[in-house]
């Protein structure tokens, strides 16, 4: 068997494994969006144990705060153990997490207190970021040309569970007659959500990315050479170009020192088979540059180093005020529908109200669905094809989200109220898949996971905030909660106004953040330009 056929059937087993991985990834983030689901039983159990709106806002976003705030220590773990232990125990906690909901809701477990709900919330959200984190670490360490794609759609499916799950509600849970059966819902999405994660916990593996099929094969110790040189001189740039903002990316006083590629310049301690690589590599720059060179350089930042980059500082704001809008939208989304419909009819139906909860919670799951997946292809061919910056998306995604809560806060039929939320939920999934694209390209696949926890960490603070307003509006108009009083949605209007002071804040950070990558790329752009120029001196082409 030759050496080339050997490596052909390597090759096509790192594919079957990649796909195999990538299934089990997909249906882990589906079964970890539960944190997504409160609005389909939210309101009943709000009804059943007597919870304010401020009560019930707490509970709602601290599934999130679960979800959020053990991002850092979950994504270590994810670095450090692997995903399929992580995957493993996420499941158990989460199909835990909703067995004690289910069982508080019908009296069978004494403690009904919003703080203990608030407690099986959260720990419903930490066994959700186990499997999330378990499958984007996963793929992210599986793909390089396409991750983009790769990690839109494994983040797709983090809105299809709410998507199947108000569609079973509806289909099962809600009788012609009588109330819905809200005890048997809670119930049957923690024992299916914890049995489907622990069978996508069996696909998780960890391929890497493997040589390319495009590898030089007809000189295999020249090849082996310049591999080994390549990886040298990336360590190298690295070191060089990881600095502080302010420090300048070239010395002008010497350039030979400045290179990445330049340990020494001597031809005595350089062997040959390297000068004629890094030659090649240069020259292969050059070639590449013309073809749309993506400057979006990795920099392998972790921990305190990645806490103190500005851009991540920035990109994280981002995420607060941006991602936080689309949290805080998703646990109210019942209240709004509820308090829309139950005002325009004479006499409320439960089960009426609790299928239009359903539909409009399919409808914000399935556009956060088509943003997860769109954002991905759409990043990655702009870049490809017409060398568009992916940070350049940000101000786009930022803009409809402004867009999405001026269309919500004007919305005064129930018939209506669809156009906002699709925009909500479309621009939310979008910004939210973007972020884990442009962490893994801007900051490295290294610390992917507990850079991925860090940046997230800020989510709930945005969700709390706008949750908190949107319960201290609704109260103040509606004491008593009888959503009949809401008349074409004047109790939570101004709700509204904030979160759209909010997404304004937002598309300015992420206006500064693109400003400061384009920055970024015409220095980096300018030292390729002055490595070439060394290069050619040292090592003519």
């Amino acid at each position: 068997m030759t050496q080339s056929t050997i490596q052909d059937q390597a090759r096509s087993s790192r594919h079957w494994q990649r796909a195999i991985a990538l299934i089990g990834a997909c249906l882990c983030t589906g079964t970890s969006a539960s944190v997504y689901t409160f609005s389909l039983y939210g309101q009943p159990l709000a009804q059943k144990l007597n919870f304010n709106s401020r009560q019930t806002s707490i509970v709602a976003i601290c599934a999130n705060f679960g979800f959020l705030f053990a991002g850092p220590f979950i994504g270590r773990a994810a670095d450090i153990y692997g995903p399929k232990r992580l995957a493993a125990i996420g499941a158990i906690i989460v199909c835990t997490a909703f067995l004690c909901i289910a069982y508080t809701y019908n009296g069978t477990l004494p403690w009904n207190s919003f703080i203990v709900l608030a407690f099986y919330e959260t720990l419903m959200g930490l066994g959700s970021q186990c499997t999330s984190m378990a499958a984007v670490t996963t793929t992210s360490k599986n793909f390089k040309r396409s991750r983009s794609m790769a990690i839109s759609l494994t983040n797709a499916f983090f809105g299809l569970s709410p998507l199947i799950m108000s569609q079973l509600n509806t289909l099962i849970f809600v009788s012609e007659n009588g109330s819905p059966d809200t005890f048997g819902f809670i119930r049957f999405m923690g024992i299916a959500g914890g049995t489907a994660a622990l069978l996508a916990t069996l696909c998780l593996v960890v391929v890497g990315f493997g040589p390319s099929k495009f590898a030089d094969e007809s000189n295999p110790e020249s090849s082996s050479t310049h591999s080994a040189n390549s990886e040298l001189d990336n360590q190298h740039y690295i070191q060089n170009s990881n600095v502080s903002e302010n420090t300048p990316l070239v010395n002008r006083q010497s350039p030979s020192e400045s290179s990445p590629w330049s340990a020494t310049s001597s031809s005595t301690q350089v062997p040959q088979s390297a000068q004629v690589s890094r030659a090649q590599t240069t020259k292969s720059i050059r070639t590449n540059r013309d073809a749309g060179l993506d400057y979006d350089f990795v920099r392998d930042l972790g921990g305190m180093r990645f806490i103190r980059d500005p851009e991540a500082q920035l990109l994280s704001l981002v995420v607060l005020t941006g991602a936080g809008i689309g949290i805080f939208f998703i646990n109210t989304i019942g209240t709004i529908v509820d308090s829309l419909y139950s005002s325009s009819v004479p006499e409320r139906d439960p089960n009426k109200a609790q299928s239009l909860i359903n539909f409009y919670v399919s409808l914000v799951s399935f556009a956060s669905l088509t943003g997860r997946l769109i954002i991905g292809p759409v990043a990655d061919i702009g870049k490809r094809l017409y060398n568009i910056p992916r940070s350049s998306l940000l101000v786009f995604i930022t803009f409809g989200l402004v867009v999405s809560q001026i269309a919500i806060g004007l919305t005064t039929k129930i018939e209506l109220l669809w156009i906002g939320t699709a925009l909500t939920g479309v621009f939310y999934g979008s910004l939210f898949a973007l972020v884990l694209s442009l962490t893994s390209t801007w900051f490295g696949n290294k610390h992917f996971g507990s850079n991925v926890g860090l940046l997230i960490l800020t989510t709930p603070i945005g969700g709390e905030i706008c949750g908190f307003i949107f319960g201290w509006v609704y109260d103040q108009n509606i004491p008593d909660r009888d959503p009949r009083k809401c008349v074409n949605g004047y109790c939570y209007r101004d709700a509204f106004v904030a979160t759209t002071g909010l997404a304004l804040t937002c598309l300015l950070l992420a206006t500064i953040l693109v400003r400061h990558r384009s920055i970024r790329r015409c220095s980096i752009r300018e030292l390729l330009r002055e490595e070439e120029e060394v290069q050619e001196e040292v090592w003519p082409l």
